[in-house]
C-alpha cells in the first residue's frame, strides 16, 4: 500500500520517466540504493580516513570516480540490455558478498569489506538484469578491483616478481 502511494506521487513519476523505468520500480530501486549506501559509505569515510591518504593506496578515490564514469557511460548499452533476471545465479554471489562484507566489517579488513561490493554488484546486476548487463559492466567493475586495498605482502609479492622481470629483459637487451 506504502509503495503504490509512494509510486504514483508525481515526484517519483517523474523521476521513474527519467530514468527510463517504471514507476513501480522507482521504490524498490530506491530502497536497494538506500541499503547500498547504509553499507558502504562508512566504509569509504573509514578508507579516507586512513588507507586513502597513504601514497601507496591513495588512488582508490580516483578509482572509485573512473569505475562510475565509466560505468554511466555504459548507461544506454545497460539500458537497451534486454532484461532476463537469473537469481539463482545471483544467489552465489550475494551470498559470498554479504559473508566477505559482514566478516570484513567486523573484524576491520578492508580487503573483505571493499572486495564484497563487487561480489554484491555483480550478484544484484544478475538478479535485476542478468547476464547480458553483467557483460555490459564488466569492465567497471573488473576495474573496481584496483580499488580494493590488498595486503602490502601481496602487492609486494606481485610487483616485486614483474619489476625482478623487467629488469631481467631490460638487461638482457642492453648487454646485447
Amino acid at each position: 500500500m506504502l509503495a503504490r502511494s509512494l509510486s504514483e506521487s508525481d515526484g517519483v513519476c517523474a523521476l521513474a520517466r527519467r530514468l527510463g523505468l517504471p514507476a513501480s520500480a522507482v521504490v524498490p530501486l530506491g530502497l536497494l540504493v538506500l541499503g547500498w549506501l547504509v553499507m558502504f559509505v562508512p566504509a569509504y569515510v573509514g578508507l579516507a580516513q586512513t588507507i586513502w591518504g597513504s601514497d601507496d593506496q591513495g588512488h582508490g578515490p580516483v578509482i572509485l570516480a573512473v569505475s562510475l564514469w565509466l560505468l554511466w557511460s555504459r548507461r544506454a548499452a545497460l539500458a537497451a540490455a534486454p532484461p532476463c533476471p537469473s537469481p539463482w545465479l545471483a544467489l552465489p554471489f550475494l551470498a559470498l558478498g554479504i559473508a566477505a562484507y559482514v566478516l570484513g566489517r567486523s573484524q576491520v579488513i578492508w580487503t573483505l569489506e571493499i572486495g564484497a561490493q563487487i561480489l554484491m554488484l555483480v550478484g544484484l546486476l544478475l538478479a535485476f538484469l542478468g547476464p547480458r548487463a553483467l557483460r555490459v559492466a564488466a569492465v567497471p567493475l573488473c576495474f573496481l578491483l584496483f580499488m580494493v586495498p590488498w595486503p602490502g605482502d601481496w602487492v609486494a609479492a606481485v610487483t616485486t616478481r614483474s619489476s625482478a622481470a623487467r629488469a631481467t629483459t631490460f638487461s638482457r637487451a642492453v648487454t646485447r
